[in-house]
């Protein structure tokens, strides 16, 4: 119980921080103040740095087709965004290259991968049965991003010590 009410105190926490950080830092004041730079990736990179300060999020366990985050259940994968923002997987992507979604195509990839992330952590499921094409690998690999595929619960427990900009993918079934 007590759990549930600290990880609902954090996710109120962080919904706070993202909506001053859009008082404080409006896009069009961004690119007046930094011209040459894109005004969203520099909003981006600073709701990241100030999330990973900040953000006290856990993702607390999965077992065979669920995944609990900050105390919310999802019982489909997930992908978690370098802001902490958790997102359903857009597998569709996967299944339409190869048949299925047990390997991660390069148009996956692009939705998953956020420009500035030093790392993505996938979750490979339950028995381990999800892989990254070799198209996706190397589309990760010439945007110097680290790669670490662990079974889900092993995956779960690199995420919550891991510090610096990640992006979560976790496959909750097999």
């Amino acid at each position: 119980q007590l759990t549930l009410l600290a990880a609902s105190a954090l996710g109120n926490a962080r919904d706070d921080l993202q909506r001053h950080l859009r008082i404080w830092f409006p896009f069009s004041t961004l690119s007046k103040a930094t011209p040459g730079i894109a005004s969203r990736d520099l909003a981006d990179a600073l709701r990241s740095t100030l999330y990973l300060l900040q953000t006290g999020m856990n993702i607390e366990g999965t077992e065979f087709g669920r995944i609990t985050i900050d105390g919310k259940v999802y019982e489909h994968d997930v992908v978690i965004r370098c802001s902490g923002k958790v997102v359903k997987r857009k597998k569709k992507l996967s299944k339409r290259e190869y048949g299925t979604s047990h390997i991660v195509s390069k148009q996956e990839v692009k939705f998953v991968y956020e420009k500035g992330c030093g790392r993505l952590i996938v979750g490979t499921g339950q028995y381990d049965n999800l892989r990254l094409s070799d198209e996706a690998m190397l589309y990760l690999n010439k945007r110097g991003c680290e790669v670490v595929t662990l079974p889900t619960p092993e995956a779960i427990q690199a995420f919550n010590r891991k510090k610096g900009a990640k992006v979560g993918l976790f496959h909750v079934t097999c």
